[in-house]
């Protein structure tokens, strides 16, 4: 049992007081709590597109992002658990060490020692590699999807591109626009070729409406300045294996990532000192598997969850 006094259904925010980061600054944290308060806590963060807003709930009846996966009687049964998540820090310069130090302060102001779980998808596995490094022990076990201790070339001269799109057009009549382009280029890679090649072959219209409609339901939650502090946070993205310690880690690769290669998380998981699983999917959707590949990640997670109960069922038996 969880019995935190912080810990009620809904949305909340907390200032990140200074000298935290060391601006000076002070900068909110928005943050959302869903399921059993009572139950095991697991933190879960999503790509850079992803809000706090991981599933509906009885106080906001809108799907999250991430819905086929959290809910309730689903994979990550909110019946069970506690799920948290907050909205990413988004100004000039943000890394993703300064995310781990607003969880870490986050779960500090929740009156909240330790989790159950931390589970990153994309950018928010960067970030739980982050607090790898530099929290030991915060969550029993640290569950990465689709993300690794830094950018390759490919995928970082990508995002210099598309920042390099949107920063030509801020403040002119196309910036919306260049926001969108830079979303569709973003789309191109998150998906495999031969998924693309095969769901539009017969007609290029569709291609291009599908990509339309991507950047327009991007440009209208994601402002131009957003987007480059975030993607360049990325980008900025490094973690030394070697300071990662004392931490219970299971990576999550697809084959068909461009972004994250399934390659590189198995060169991380071999240059890591700790105990690591890598699991692996085979799907077609590339980087967006972790999102549309509802029963293979569910049936990871229920391996993943059975075996960690397993493990607390042995200790509590001594």
């Amino acid at each position: 049992m969880y019995p935190y006094s912080l810990l009620k259904e809904g949305v909340g925010k907390t200032q990140l007081i200074a000298p935290y980061f060391s601006d000076n600054k002070n900068y909110e944290i928005l943050f959302e709590i869903n399921g059993n308060i009572n139950g095991p806590i697991k933190f879960i963060l999503g790509g850079i597109s992803a809000s706090k807003h991981v599933a509906s709930s009885s106080f906001n009846f809108e799907k999250g992002w991430w819905e086929n996966i959290v809910g309730k009687d689903k994979s990550i049964d909110l019946n069970k658990y506690c799920i948290i998540s907050m909205d990413y820090l988004d100004y000039d310069g943000v890394t993703t060490f300064d995310q781990a130090k607003a969880i870490i302060f986050l779960l500090d102001y929740l009156k909240i020692k330790k989790i159950e779980s931390f589970i990153g998808y994309s950018y928010g596995g960067m970030v739980a590699l982050a607090i790898a490094c530099i929290s030991q022990k915060l969550a029993n076990k640290i569950i990465i999807l689709g993300a690794a201790s830094e950018s390759l070339p490919q995928s970082y001269a990508l995002r210099c591109i598309q920042q390099k799109i949107v920063e030509l057009n801020i403040g002119t009549k196309n910036e919306k626009e260049a926001l969108e382009t830079a979303r569709k280029l973003g789309i191109i890679t998150y998906r495999s070729t031969e998924e693309l090649n095969t769901r539009f072959l017969d007609d290029t219209n569709p291609i291009v409406n599908y990509l339309d409609k991507k950047g327009k339901e991007f440009s209208s939650k994601f402002s131009s300045q957003k987007f480059l502090n975030l993607s360049k946070s990325i980008n900025s993205h490094k973690v030394n294996p070697f300071y990662i310690k004392d931490n219970d880690i299971i990576f999550i690769g697809c084959t068909s990532d461009q972004i994250i290669p399934l390659t590189q998380i198995k060169k991380l998981s071999y240059e890591l000192n700790i105990k690591n699983i890598v699991y692996e999917i085979d799907s077609i959707y590339g980087h967006d598997s972790y999102l549309n590949e509802t029963l293979k990640i569910s049936n990871l997670f229920q391996i993943i969850f059975e075996e960690q109960k397993k493990f607390k069922e042995k200790q509590n038996a001594y």
